[in-house]
This record gives C-alpha cells, structure tokens and sequence, in this order.
C-alpha cells in the first residue's frame, strides 16, 4: 500500500499521498481503523474479561470452602479484586479509545 501511494516529485518523496481513486483511500482508511482501532480494543476487552471470568471462578470456589452465614474475609478480597480489574478494564480501553 506505501509504495503504490507513494510519488518522487521534484526530489521530495511524498508517501501515502497518491491514491488511484476516492474510493481505495476510503477502503485503505477503514481497514487501517478496523486493523489498528477496533481489534485493539476488542483485544483489551476479551482479554480483561477472560481474567474477570477466572476471578469469578476462584470466588466460587472459596466461597465454597467458607461456612454458611459468616462473612469471609476472603470473599471481601475476591469482590474488591473483581471491582479493581473491571475498574482497570474500562480504564485502558477508555484511554486507549480516546488516544
């Protein structure tokens, strides 16, 4: 895509400057914007769900092994950590967006 866009004019190389038609500028912008936009941040949010997913899973199983009707000190600290990567989930993708 660079060299096809690209033109040596007057000693100057001017690079993704020169396209055959409005329409591959258009096709070349939105790829790049699919490519380097949305799958990124797709990414961020799979994969801090996948690990909000397995905190779920690790609570479950604690508050499995903790009696019926006491507070557990250890399901405190599961909520507290599911609450700090939700927070940090809408965080990074939330600067990534407007970066």
């Amino acid at each position: 895509m660079v060299y096809s866009t690209t033109r040596v004019i007057d000693g100057v190389c001017h690079f993704v400057e020169f396209f055959g038609s409005r329409a591959a500028k258009l096709a070349i912008v939105i790829t790049y914007l699919v490519l380097f936009y949305v799958n990124i941040l797709a990414i961020f949010i799979f994969c801090y769900w996948r690990i909000l997913a397995a905190i779920r899973r690790q609570g479950k199983v604690m508050a499995s092994h903790s009696t019926p009707g006491t507070t557990n000190p250890r399901q405190a600290q599961c909520h507290r950590i599911q609450s700090n990567v939700i927070k940090t989930m809408i965080l990074v993708s939330a600067f990534y967006a407007v970066a």
